[in-house]
């Protein structure tokens, strides 16, 4: 069976350069055109990249806005009706409009505003739980309370960090009116799963409603019999 050789391949490559074939038109182009075309093409990358780097500033300039709404608890719509046409107006009467328009394209609307608090609780979450699971060892104190026709169960946590001792609000839950204990510890442990393992709880504290503290149903009770080594104490107002 007939194989080329090296040098006929050199050849042909040679005689059929791909240039030639898919661009003929640029095999007597002046040196000037390639420059240019060369300078063209660095001009769009950089174009790119300046409109990836713009909407990464917006985004977080998003999420800043976002963070300071959520800590003053205004109303959502509060972002785009006031915020954003205030600093337009700012902007344009200090910087110029061209910043104006760098300014309108932070997303401000309501719903990007109720993503961004998602995803900045979300974030926090996170930071917690590993902080938590780096400790190892943590204590937990459960308080349930009644808001017109609302219960909420609310779960604080104590942990080490940096070798100091630290304590926050690890969650606040929503429960169904007539709460019995093991509700309460289904919602507890329907939350931990996965992120928060029972097994590290050395020490617990839940206040002095039945439900919470009885002996053979309560909520005490439902803990230690995933952890039995958990201490439990009785909070008292």
């Amino acid at each position: 069976m007939w194989r080329p050789t090296i040098q006929q391949s050199h050849e042909t490559f040679k005689t059929a350069s791909p240039h030639e074939d898919q661009a003929p038109s640029l095999k007597d182009k002046p040196l000037e055109f390639f420059k240019g075309k060369k300078c063209k093409d660095e001009e769009q990358k950089q174009l790119l990249k300046d409109t990836t780097s713009s909407n990464v500033s917006a985004l977080r300039a998003s999420c800043l806005v976002a963070n300071r709404i959520a800590k003053a608890r205004k109303p959502f719509t509060v972002d785009e009706e006031l915020i954003l046409s205030a600093a337009k107006d700012i902007c344009r009467e200090l910087l110029g409009e061209a910043t104006v328009q760098k300014v309108a394209h932070v997303p401000l609307s309501a719903s990007a505003l109720t993503r961004r608090i998602d995803e900045i609780a979300e974030d926090i979450e996170a930071q917690l739980f590993e902080r938590i699971n780096e400790s190892l060892w943590y204590t937990i104190q459960v308080d349930e309370s009644t808001d017109v026709d609302k219960a909420t169960m609310l779960v604080f946590v104590r942990y080490i960090f940096q070798e100091d001792v630290h304590g926050d609000m690890l969650c606040a839950l929503l429960l169904p009116t007539n709460t019995t204990a093991a509700e309460l510890f289904k919602s507890l442990n329907d939350y931990k799963s996965g992120k928060q393992n029972w097994s590290f709880c050395v020490g617990m504290c839940a206040d002095g409603a039945a439900a919470m503290t009885g002996r053979l149903s309560g909520f005490t009770t439902q803990v230690k019999e995933v952890v039995p080594e958990c201490e439990s104490t009785q909070c008292h107002p």
